[in-house]
Order: structure tokens, then C-alpha cells, then sequence
């Protein structure tokens, strides 16, 4: 999980710098080091339930909003931020 965690946030989000990571973490850790191909570390993310990921995000962003304090609040108050970077172009038709 966490070598797909590290896959989305990370740049270079290929499949060869994940498991480039894996086997430095299992190198360090002197274990027996696995192929360098991705195609089993990519059979395995595709495997991940969709369900699964919405949970675990959904537990941690709860998680984070439990912690702030007051404090951390801007005047007290909860910023909302809404992204307008993506514009989505919609055409609809009439029938007359």
C-alpha cells in the first residue's frame, strides 16, 4: 500500500520508480531482493478494490480534521478551498 501511496504523490509516477522503492526498502532491510519488473507490482495495484482506497482516504482525512485544533483554524473558522483549475465544457442540444 504504502509503494502506491508513494506512486500517486511522487513526480515520476511510474511503475519502475515504485518498485524501485520497494526494492531499496527490502535491500536495507536484507531481505531477498525481487525482480526489478513491474508487471506483478502492477497486477497487484490494478487488484487494489476501489472501495478500500476510498475508505483508507476517507478514515485519514477524518483522522487529520480530529486533530486540528482551534487554534489552527483561520479566525476560528473552516477554510473551504475550491480548485477552478479544470473546466469542463457541457453543449446541450434543444429538440424542438
Amino acid at each position: 500500500m504504502w509503494a502506491f501511496l508513494s506512486q500517486v504523490l511522487d513526480t515520476d509516477k511510474t511503475c519502475h520508480n515504485a518498485v524501485s522503492k520497494i526494492i531499496a526498502h527490502l535491500a536495507e532491510s536484507e531481505v531477498e531482493i525481487p525482480s526489478t519488473d513491474t508487471s506483478a507490482y502492477c497486477q497487484a495495484r490494478a487488484r487494489l478494490p476501489e472501495k478500500l482506497l476510498e475508505k483508507l482516504f476517507n478514515d485519514s482525512a477524518q483522522s487529520l480534521e480530529e486533530k486540528v485544533t482551534t487554534e489552527k483554524l483561520w479566525c476560528g473558522r473552516n477554510v473551504k478551498v475550491i480548485d477552478g483549475s479544470t473546466i469542463c465544457l457541457l453543449t446541450i442540444y434543444f429538440v424542438a
